[in-house]
């Protein structure tokens, strides 16, 4: 109370002393009525006159003591200064009617809330902001109609406020009305403080925005997509005034005409239309103000930077103000000069088409997918006698042959599923006079620009000659393989009779006692050497005609070269047991797929070959070579060699080298070799110089 404390204050006018007068006689008569009803505790609020003229705000609590015959003695008790409290009190009370006058009359929804965010009060315009009346909105605290994903940035706001590091903050968030649905929020936020500074409530002001932010973001999206749209297609986006001069222009006229925005703004469109097509261009402007057209489309040269011509295809129109005026030009220009030039070469391109289709002797159609026909060469009259017009009006379908029908329709749409060109098939057509005919016909898929079958292009021809000359020849390999089958058997069996009755004559001369008849000797062995090379040439004639039938088959298996090679090796040295043959195996060695009956065939042919024509030489050496790609097969003889003359012919049937002299030979080996190489998809090549040798080099891929 700021006054110096008193040696004995406990007296009858302790408080009567300082107590307000205004407020003497309530609390004398609160006392009494406490004293009467015999109550022992009280409690007051009263004002009490302090130091240099200040009133104070007490708060007394006291206890009642009674004495005899229950009178009271006296109150023992404290006081308490709550002198701010009811200033803020008084405040608030003031604060609520200018809030109560204020809110009732704005659209917006002015709430007062408890530091940690409950309702104190709310604006009747709550209703229309959110649904909530303002009953409603007591109950609750504003973190409970707040969107999650807000909720932080909220609330970092308004502790911003609280902490007085702002006096006044606005912030725009997401909030569930009383239906549950999302509303856009716009809440202007204060701090109302005690004397000392410190916060005790937060006043809002909040509108509903939601009108306006969707607005707001409808227009950003249309910005950007307009923004990317015109900043990233390659057509040039131009705005004009009504006399054509630029007022926007896209950044891809850079890529497309070599020019810089820049460049082109303030310039007339007019200033880079080719002068051949300027008067078009005027007139097509002077139409559109006319018919006020607003979309228009239009073809013309314009002028790229570095000089060049390039043609342009431009759509656009006339844009209208409010008052539905005239006002802009646009226009979208898209660079066409690559078309224009496709289009002319397509042109010619047709034009020779049509020359060859109209002067073949093929019939050269067009089909659609169903197999009609959209255009067709005028030859199909002299080759089926069918008018052009009147094939027009059929299909693929009835031409042909109802046993190839199945088959040729297969390839159609095969060719159209795998988009396939040049597919060759056979089939039989009919004509127009009923007769049918072999053609031979090429089917090829014509694509569009979306590389999706459009047509489907057949060439036909007859071919009626050559399937009765495959026939034949089919005829031919018929009686010949009949033929060589029957050789076999007549020729073998008078062979093996006289081979039988030569080895039972030697047999006789062996078991004569008194000495042979060499002269009968001989005769005996010289029948005996030349029925091994008769039945060696036998061999070798029915082996190359079965290839030349097609008898002769593939029969791979998994199998190991090295011990193929060795195994020959090993036989032919049975039959030159003074000589021997050198293997080198070079790589990796591994199991291989192979027939190996004609492998062993074929190398058998040239390791007996390199031992038979290298004599007395040195012995000749096999080198075996395993690759990722393959393998080799190589054999050196250092013997006689092959004249230069005789290479070419080497592979030959009846071949032989004009230097071998009396050794023997068929001239039919190679031929035999060559063939079963052949069919494993190798190849056999050779060199060879007169009195130094010869190598053969087999190679097979990829086995």
């Amino acid at each position: 109370m700021g006054i110096p404390p008193e040696e004995n204050p406990l007296d009858d006018l302790l408080i009567a002393k300082y107590l307000h007068d205004v407020d003497k006689k309530e609390f004398i008569s609160i006392l009494q009525q406490a004293i009467e009803s015999k109550r022992d505790k009280i409690t007051l609020e009263f004002r009490l006159a302090a130091a240099n003229d200040r009133i104070i705000w007490a708060l007394f609590k006291a206890g009642i003591i009674y004495g005899k015959e229950d009178k009271p003695v006296r109150a023992v008790g404290s006081l308490s200064n709550i002198t701010t409290l009811k200033e803020a009190q008084t405040k608030l009370r003031e604060s609520e009617a200018k809030y109560k006058l204020i809110s009732e009359n704005s659209s917006d929804c002015i709430c007062l809330h408890e530091l940690n965010g409950r309702f104190v009060f709310a604006s009747p315009s709550s209703k229309e902001v959110l649904g909530y009346t303002p009953m409603e909105l007591q109950k609750l605290r504003l973190r409970e109609i707040i969107a999650p994903e807000y909720l932080y940035k909220v609330s970092d706001t308004m502790l911003s406020v609280i902490e007085g590091k702002l006096k006044t903050v606005s912030i725009t968030f997401q909030a569930k009305n009383k239906e549950g649905e999302l509303e856009w929020l716009e809440t202007v936020g204060g701090a109302i403080l005690d004397d000392n500074g410190e916060a005790i409530f937060l006043q809002t002001s909040t509108r509903n925005v939601t009108d306006r932010v969707e607005a707001q973001q409808k227009l950003k999206e249309s910005e950007e997509r307009y923004k990317l749209i015109t900043e990233n297609s390659n057509d040039i986006v131009t705005l004009m005034d009504l006399e054509g001069n630029y007022l926007f222009v896209t950044p891809s006229v850079k890529e497309s005409m070599g020019y810089e925005v820049e460049e082109m703004l303030g310039r007339n469109a007019l200033e880079f239309v080719h002068p051949e097509d300027v008067s078009a261009i005027e007139k097509d402007f002077t139409e559109s103000l006319e018919k006020r057209i607003k979309e228009k489309t239009s073809y013309f040269r314009y002028k790229h930077k570095n000089g060049e011509w390039r043609w342009i295809q431009a759509t656009g129109g006339l844009i209208f103000d409010e008052e539905d005026k005239p006002i802009y030009w646009r226009a979208n220009k898209i660079d066409i000069t690559e078309k224009k030039i496709t289009e002319e070469k397509l042109r010619a391109k047709e034009e020779q088409y049509k020359l060859v289709s109209e002067n073949s002797a093929d019939v050269i159609c067009l089909h659609k997918l169903d197999g009609s026909y959209t255009f067709v060469s005028p030859s199909c009259e002299r080759l089926e006698g069918y008018s052009v017009e009147e094939k027009m009006e059929m299909t693929l379908e009835e031409f042909i042959h109802p046993d190839d029908s199945k088959r040729a329709l297969e390839v159609f749409r095969d060719t159209i599923a795998n988009k396939s060109t040049n597919v060759m098939t056979q089939y039989r057509i009919q004509k127009k006079d009923g007769e049918y005919f072999w053609a031979g016909v090429s089917m090829s898929a014509v694509m569009n620009q979306e590389n999706k079958v459009q047509f489907v292009l057949t060439s036909t021809r007859d071919i009626s000659e050559i399937v009765k000359v495959i026939e034949k020849e089919r005829q031919l390999n018929k009686l010949k393989s009949s033929f060589i089958s029957m050789a076999s058997h007549e020729f073998r069996t008078p062979l093996t009779t006289i081979q039988s009755s030569n080895e039972l004559i030697s047999m006789y001369l062996d078991n004569r006692p008194e000495m042979p008849d060499n002269k009968l000797v001989k005769h005996v062995t010289r029948i005996r050497t030349e029925l091994d090379r008769l039945n060696s040439l036998l061999k070798d004639v029915f082996t190359l005609g079965r290839l030349d039938v097609g008898k002769t088959h593939l029969k791979k298996e998994i199998t190991s070269l090295t011990g193929i090679v060795k195994q020959v090796i090993q036989e032919c040295q049975v039959q030159y047991k003074d000589r021997s043959v050198g293997l080198t195996v070079e790589g990796k060695e591994r199991q291989l797929l192979l027939d190996s009956q004609l492998i062993s065939h074929a190398i058998s042919n040239l390791i007996s070959n390199a031992l038979k024509y290298s004599g007395a030489k040195k012995d000749p050496d096999v080198v075996l070579k395993f690759s990722d790609n393959g393998i080799s097969v190589v054999v050196n003889d250092y013997g006689i060699g092959i004249p230069e003359r005789d290479q070419p012919n080497l592979f030959e049937s009846f071949s032989r080298a004009s230097n071998v002299g009396d050794i023997e030979g068929t001239g039919l080996g190679l031929v035999i070799v060559k063939q079963f190489i052949e069919m494993h998809g190798g190849t056999i090549t050779f060199s060879s110089e007169v009195g130094k040798g010869t190598s053969f080099y087999v190679d097979i891929p990829n086995v």
